[in-house]
């Protein structure tokens, strides 16, 4: 049993963020699901099917199937013994359990167990998977979230996981054009497909009107499917080669009307200054007629001035437009508590309840203190060990901490950090969270 579980721990090691598959293998690799579940040791280098990183690394048979532990085996270890020991502050600190339970939980995270009977193991259980340095974070990448499998084996593949639909380098999972609302595809792993989505409301598929996608319709200077973006400005157009940057120089009166960013620098025609300062008045006239700051443009669901923001969601509008103007988007907005929790883009700005600004800082008082009550930024929150929001990260691992705005909070932060060349040298556990020094994740990206 004991060597088994070493053989597995070790093949467990080899898949952690230091695995580097070799240039070639003599023998090949075995990957694919038929290599890794017929009980053959494929590639000859003595593992087999699933303990072998690479059918965990590549196959999708490996988190296909929960093995459970054997009776003898020990619990998986509670990571409230690392909160427990390792916090210097701590009345119970000690470096000798605090390294012990940051070893158990590596090696119980890493061991292809159900240790805890909760149906989950290893990468999949969120115990392991909150934990940066049991590199669990597979599925973050365009590519991960994209091919049809459950690389992180947590249950949910490519856009259902969480990881993929809130990533920060992941592009492929949304819902709001076109082509992704007719597809008859979940794309973006919220439950609802095509027109029943919210991110669809809006596009020509679903309001019953001609698509505006190919280069015809890109091309002929008419909101084809109605949606208030002309041509280029239409994110359904803007990968066509036609509404790519072109190189022309954006100062004549073809160049600033084409609704193309021709020269690439991000400014569009009269977005551009090159086009709105221009000495030649034909491009100038053209300019005062793109613009979109009265109640009348503000209000038509037109993108009047080609900026790529629509009605209340253009500064022009709800900023520096008319008050009049103003005074109505103030009203149009997401700022109500009923509207600021009902898990509705009420406003259609992209951004959810509060996650909204409208709801979190210039809603209603009882919005505003709805989303305080559930937002993880205060001191008390950022330090007591638990995800308040629900966001999947705990205390000073969540942004709205670690880069919040109360100071307190960053001083607390950056006093548990393990990021500096002392505490990553001095034998301590900083941050609390069972790594030590260089075994610590932070400190591989530590500045000073």
């Amino acid at each position: 049993m004991l060597g088994g579980l070493a053989l597995v721990v070790a093949a467990a090691a080899l898949v952690s963020c230091d695995f580097k598959r070799p240039p070639y293998a003599v023998l090949g690799h075995e990957t694919g699901d038929h290599n890794c579940n017929d009980g053959l040791d494929n590639d000859q280098d003595g593992l087999i099917d699933c303990e072998d990183p690479d059918c965990i690394y590549e196959s999708t048979w490996c988190g296909e199937f929960i093995p459970l532990v054997e009776p003898e085996y020990e619990d998986e270890p509670d990571m409230r013994l690392v909160k427990r020991y390792c916090r210097v502050n701590s009345a119970y600190y000690d470096l000798a359990k605090c390294k012990s339970a940051g070893k158990a939980i590596l090696e119980s995270c890493h061991d292809s167990m159900d240790n805890d009977f909760d149906g989950q193991f290893d990468c999949g259980d969120r115990g392991c998977s909150g934990v940066q340095e049991n590199c669990c974070s597979k599925e973050f990448t365009d590519a991960t979230c994209s091919d049809g499998r459950d690389n992180d084996q947590n249950g949910f593949t490519d856009c259902q996981d969480f990881s993929c639909r809130h990533g920060l380098f992941v592009s492929v999972c949304v819902e709001n054009t076109d082509a992704l609302c007719s597809d008859g595809t979940d794309n973006d792993g919220d439950g609802k497909i095509d027109c029943k989505d919210s991110g669809c409301q809006g596009t020509a598929t679903c309001e019953g009107k001609d698509p505006e996608n190919t280069d015809a319709p890109c091309s002929d200077r008419v909101d084809n499917d109605g949606d208030g973006l002309i041509d280029c400005v239409d994110k359904d157009c803007q990968l066509l080669e036609i509404c790519l940057p072109d190189g022309k120089a954006e100062d004549t009166l073809e160049t600033c009307s084409d609704f193309i960013d021709n020269d690439g620098n991000g400014y569009r025609d009269c977005a551009d200054n090159s086009c709105r300062f221009s000495t030649d008045q034909g491009i100038l006239d053209y300019c005062a007629t793109m613009v979109e700051d009265t109640l009348a443009t503000c209000t038509d669901g037109i993108d009047n001035d080609a900026d790529g923001y629509t009605d209340c969601n253009d500064f022009s509008c709800n900023r520096d437009g008319a008050a009049e103007v103003v005074e109505y988007c103030a009203n149009a907005s997401e700022s109500e508590l009923a509207e600021c929790q009902d898990g509705i883009d009420n406003d259609s700005d992209g951004y959810t309840d509060c996650n909204d600004f409208s709801c979190n800082r210039d809603g209603s008082a009882d919005a505003v203190a709805y989303c305080a009550s559930i937002s993880e930024t205060s001191l008390e929150k950022c330090s007591d060990g638990k995800d308040n929001d629900g966001n999947g990260y705990i205390d000073c691992e969540d942004w709205s901490c670690s880069q919040g705005t109360e100071q307190a909070v960053l001083d607390y932060c950056e006093s548990i950090g393990e990021n500096t060349f002392d505490r990553c040298q001095d034998g301590i556990d900083n941050d609390g969270n069972g790594y030590i020094d260089c075994g610590d994740w932070s400190c591989s990206q530590a500045e000073k």
